[in-house]
């Protein structure tokens, strides 16, 4: 797992639409709270590599899964890692909880700033977990 703005970024399979090829099976890490998207890092490489070759083969479409490495493909491509398959109500609660811890500790130390981009990140998932309740 990785972080952004301070909370967890969470693991899915997208497509990506690059120019005019379309990447299949790309492991992206995104945050719920800022919504920032970011190729995973144990498959970085091998997606410029890819890209580069689709993009000098003129390739309408490849697919990146055959090129990441057996052991970090078990991992990445396992369904139970990714976010569909985690109940979002309970990870956007968590989510919300940790910041509020955050949002102690920036209180405890005085820290405006902080306390601030806590207060955006909190109102952000509060957005997600409002929508989410609806039916």
């Amino acid at each position: 797992m990785s972080f952004c703005c301070g909370s967890d970024m969470l693991l899915t399979i997208a497509h990506l639409n690059l120019e005019e090829t379309a990447m299949l099976n790309v492991p992206v890490l995104f945050c719920l709270a800022c919504e920032r998207m970011a190729i995973h890092p144990d498959v970085e490489f091998e997606f410029q590599m890819l890209k580069e070759y689709a993009r000098g083969d003129r390739a309408g479409e490849v697919d990146l899964q055959p090129y990441v490495n057996p052991k970090a493909r078990e991992t990445l491509y396992n369904p139970a890692n990714h976010a569909e398959y985690l109940r979002m109500e309970h990870v956007v609660k968590e989510q919300i909880d940790r910041a509020l811890e955050l949002y102690s500790m920036a209180q405890s130390t005085g820290d405006l700033v902080w306390k601030e981009e806590l207060v955006e990140r909190l109102a952000a998932l509060n957005q997600k977990s409002s929508r989410k309740a609806k039916p």
